[in-house]
């Protein structure tokens, strides 16, 4: 397969991944506050590990524990879990499209924990690019309006901890295989989530069950996409297109939620992604 085919179906995974991402997210906030932050983590990765099951028993789930770096993975698994749990709070707590516009900082953030973390060099134009895309941010959320929602902040970190997550599995995919990866990531999640849930479970209402297990369902399937991508493009070629995920949002908002994105929200929402292909294109001019 040659470079154009691998970049062509990474683009369709990554498509494939804003579709169940959104599906997550949207089903998410209809349980309104039916049921608690670490109740819907835990029963989400426990329908996600159970759908995933078949696939890790298709390979032999002794052959996923093949791996020389333990470490990274359980460091993943952490940033994973603190993602997941901050995205799910943000989507519920925001406007699906305000919260899907914020979530396009997640390449900006990607690029630089790249910078800080695996050295990557750096020129004028990508700094120019990463101005730009603060910019963006700063004319959605417009702090000097008022008092900034908490569930912006929470957001903001939810990228934080995605980008690291990011970087780790781009690393662990030399290695690793993509099941590898989304195995340890399921089971670990599911691990942290249980014992949370032991203090902090609540039973959710028997109306919600088939909600959560559609978030399982669709959320473990973006999982495997994203890895999937990664494991034909670099990072920096497939997170531009998660700004596709915009684009799902907005009618999800305003079919499902009778929510209508507002003229900053939007005009933010350009600014990012034109910061995010001008990173882009950085990338590609830098390389030989």
């Amino acid at each position: 397969m040659n470079l154009s085919q691998c970049r062509y179906r990474a683009v369709a995974w990554i498509i494939l991944w804003s579709s169940m991402f959104s599906l997550a997210m949207a089903v998410a906030k209809t349980l309104n506050g039916s049921v608690n932050q670490v109740s819907l983590i835990f029963s989400r990765s426990l329908v996600g590990a159970l759908v995933a099951m078949p696939l890790f028993m298709r390979v032999g789930l002794k052959a996923h524990f093949g791996t020389t770096r333990l470490g990274l993975h359980l460091l993943r698994i952490l940033f994973v879990a603190g993602s997941m749990g901050c995205t799910y709070y943000a989507y519920r707590h925001l406007p699906i499209a305000y919260a899907a516009a914020i979530g396009q900082t997640g390449p900006l953030f990607t690029t630089i924990l790249a910078i800080i973390l695996l050295r990557e060099r750096v020129n004028l134009s990508k700094w120019m690019a990463l101005a730009l895309g603060y910019a963006g941010v700063m004319i959605m959320v417009r702090p000097t309006e008022g008092e900034l929602d908490p569930a912006v902040l929470i957001a903001l970190m939810a990228n934080l901890s995605a980008g690291l997550a990011i970087i780790c599995a781009k690393s662990l995919t030399k290695t690793d295989s993509s099941e590898t990866v989304l195995f340890y990531a399921t089971f670990g999640v599911l691990a942290v989530s249980g014992i949370s849930a032991i203090w902090f479970w609540e039973s959710p209402l028997p109306e919600d069950l088939w909600r959560l297990a559609m978030i399982g369902v669709a959320g473990v399937s973006s999982q495997y996409c994203y890895i999937n991508a990664l494991k034909r493009a670099p990072a920096s070629f497939v997170t531009p297109f998660e700004y596709t995920r915009l684009c799902m949002s907005i009618p999800i908002g305003y079919f499902m939620f009778s929510e209508v994105p507002d003229v900053w929200t939007l005009l933010g929402s350009l600014v990012i992604i034109v910061a995010v292909v001008w990173l882009t294109l950085s990338d590609r001019e830098e390389r030989p």
